[in-house]
């Protein structure tokens, strides 16, 4: 069962609204707001579910989209309710609000066009509380609603452990790898750092998202290819916008491989509601 209170005071003591500024976030917030405007039309009612102090919901916003945030943190809720008035659209933010990914019921059914998870499938560490989020997610959107939902692959979070356990000693040890490799659940030992993890293999990802009633329309790498690259990625806009439209392109064309999809950093699901 996934320890709430250990995620909570992670994130009281994490800024995360700055995490988009450095090079890897902005990379991903460039793609995912592009997947978001490919497969949500301009307009459409959104649950950003998970989404921390609202940069996502921010930026929508601006974009003409009716937004709600919700997360489990507290601390976050307050920051975002501040960060919205300054960078999101009022007339579009339409609730801000504390709410459990696995219980829902603070909202309707069929209240949404789209649910993004852009968290809780990081944590969740029980069968039964990803089965409850997901369905959870189902019932608040409308028919052929969309969920877009990022997750950490397992290889790619067995890697980030080992990262720990060799250079930051005391947010793990080889027994603590050793248990992500087997069951890709991480407990963190210490108090500093990422505390609950879950990382998915991308079978079993998807066996939750059809037993939920979901189809899939992608499964992808959110970075592929530009996985730790992401600064240089991002200095060629300027010096080379021919060679970063050409590196972009290679990634795109290259995200759903299965190697890359299950190695390189997080991953996005897109489904439909079926």
């Amino acid at each position: 069962m996934t320890d709430q209170k250990r995620i909570k005071t992670y994130y009281s003591q994490f800024d995360e609204w700055s995490r988009l500024d450095n090079p890897e976030g902005r990379f991903e917030f460039e793609i995912l707001l592009s997947l978001i405007r490919q497969y949500v039309p301009e307009g459409s009612t959104i649950l950003d579910l998970g989404g921390g102090p609202g940069r996502y919901t921010a930026a929508l916003s601006r974009l003409g989209y009716y937004m709600h945030l919700a997360d489990l943190s507290p601390d976050l809720i307050e920051t975002a309710k501040v960060k919205l008035r300054e960078y999101g659209d009022a007339s579009f933010i339409k609730s801000i609000g504390v709410a459990d990914a696995r219980d829902l019921s603070g909202y309707e059914r069929e209240s949404f066009d789209a649910v993004l998870l852009f968290g809780p499938l990081y944590h969740l560490t029980a069968e039964n509380e990803i089965r409850a989020c997901l369905s959870e997610s189902k019932r608040v959107l409308k028919p052929s609603g969309i969920l877009i939902a990022v997750y950490i692959p397992w290889l790619s979070g067995v890697k980030s452990v080992l990262a720990r356990a060799l250079y930051q000693q005391g947010q793990a040890d080889i027994r603590t790898v050793q248990e992500v490799y087997d069951i890709g659940i991480f407990h963190n030992p210490g108090t500093q750092g990422f505390q609950e993890g879950h990382y998915l293999k991308s079978e079993i990802l998807q066996n939750y998202m059809q037993g939920t009633g979901f189809e899939q329309l992608l499964l992808r790498s959110v970075r592929g290819l530009g996985n730790g690259m992401e600064a240089g990625i991002l200095s060629l806009q300027q010096r080379d916008p021919a060679g970063y439209q050409d590196t972009f392109d290679m990634i795109e064309g290259t995200a759903a491989d299965p190697l890359i999809l299950n190695s390189s950093g997080h991953a996005v699901y897109v489904g439909r509601k079926a």
